[in-house]
């Protein structure tokens, strides 16, 4: 992998190149995306802080200004100025500058998309940390969702710290670092049944899987061929000769219309995930061996697979995450006997307390 593919992959990369892209048939090919290159200070002092997740009291206020219906009957909200002055102390002017630069972007996006966005960095969106707002999900309806997501993310993290490790010979490319940036889209509620990873290998496609491996939709086994024939479509006209890389995938959705859209692209190799393909080398073993087999892979029954969402994933406890992980049991025991053992372990210790 090389660091102008993965820049490639970055969305104020490749956006401009398929914003304008429509015709008679459709007005667009990708959804509505906004972004702003984000200060270094922002990055580092806030974004990336170990501290606590804590807010400075500008964003606060934006996000208190919907009165509920008990505060409107007393006379306003009890405020702490010591409180106050203690988290204006733990953020510098220009640190305040910064996160005020962001804020009032993030508040003109909510104006525009109706009250409701979709955060996401350069390559990829905080999908970890939805555990963190009420409704679990990315939709997010104030400046304080938005940093609550942001700053909860292991994502995040990757984009702004990590997304060059795996470049072979980063430091010999020309090639620079694309500057950081936070887009906003409008939140759209769609159905994840429709999403698609395209595998595109010397500029065709060599597979397609089901976005969402942790379901099973039975009306995709009677549609598969349809939708494989409207992404081909799709990929022929307006992306081919478009995108400038060789090799990458390409996630997509399908709408009620049959209609594609382009959601992401993402580089050939690690740290992709090839779904329901068991790695890279098989699918270029699959271009190669069988170029013109059906490319469309979904999960055929609800005994296959059936991987956790990524929720799910980063929602587990850590305590239940390391049982897969030997500690101080014996390499014999599988996760299973771990897990019998944690639980007899935490019932001792309730025990003791009693």
């Amino acid at each position: 992998m090389r660091k102008k593919e993965v820049n490639a992959c970055s969305i104020q990369q490749w956006y401009p190149l398929f914003v304008n892209l429509s015709n008679k048939a459709r007005k667009r090919v990708t959804l509505p995306c906004k972004w702003i290159e984000l200060p270094t200070n922002f990055v580092h002092e806030f974004l990336l802080s170990d501290d606590s997740i804590i807010l400075p009291p500008s964003v606060l206020q934006s996000s208190s200004t919907r009165e509920t219906e008990w505060e409107s009957d007393i006379d306003g909200k009890y405020e702490d100025p010591v409180q106050e002055q203690n988290m204006q102390q733990q953020f510098s002017t220009e640190l305040l500058e910064s996160i005020q630069k962001v804020q009032h972007f993030i508040e003109s996006c909510l104006e525009e998309y109706d009250g409701e966005v979709f955060p996401k960095c350069n390559w990829s969106a905080p999908k970890d940390a939805t555990f963190m707002l009420f409704h679990q999900s990315l939709k997010c309806q104030s400046v304080e969702d938005v940093f609550l997501v942001l700053r909860s993310s292991d994502f995040t993290v990757y984009d702004m710290e990590k997304v060059y490790e795996g470049v072979e010979n980063a430091q010999n490319e020309e090639e620079e670092d694309v500057p950081k940036v936070l887009a906003l889209k409008p939140f759209y509620d769609v159905n994840p049944s429709m999403e698609f990873r395209c595998f595109i290998f010397e500029k065709k496609i060599v597979g397609i899987s089901q976005r969402d491996p942790s379901h099973c939709y039975s009306f995709l086994k009677s549609n598969s061929s349809l939708y494989e024939s409207c992404i081909q479509e799709f990929y022929d006209e307006y992306v081919r000769d478009v995108f400038p890389l060789e090799n990458y995938t390409m996630d997509v959705y399908i709408n009620k219309k049959q209609q594609c859209f382009i959601v992401d692209f993402n580089v050939w190799g690690e740290p992709t995930v090839t779904l329901l393909y068991d790695s890279f080398k098989e699918l270029e073993e699959l271009a190669s061996s069988n170029p013109d087999t059906e490319k469309m892979r979904i999960v055929q029954d609800s005994k296959q697979i059936i991987r956790p969402t990524i929720s799910q994933y980063h929602g587990l406890p850590i305590d239940m995450y390391n049982t897969s992980i030997p500690t101080h049991t014996t390499p014999e025991q599988d996760d299973a006997q771990q897990l019998v053992a944690l639980a007899q372990q935490h019932a001792s210790k309730e025990q003791k307390k009693n």
